[in-house]
């Protein structure tokens, strides 16, 4: 999934909000254009 999957497919499906008006990206060492290349993403998120 994108990035923005997260955001307009996943998070207004999930049952949660955004709970901060910000974001934070790191992306980790490798070839992000690889299919294989992974990351974690976290986001704070509170209860609709």
């Amino acid at each position: 999934m994108l990035v923005d999957g997260i955001f307009t497919e996943w998070l207004p499906s999930s049952g949660y909000e955004k709970s901060m008006n910000y974001e934070i990206q790191v992306y980790r060492p490798g070839d992000t254009q690889k299919d294989d290349y992974t990351c974690e993403i976290c986001i704070s998120v509170k209860k609709k």
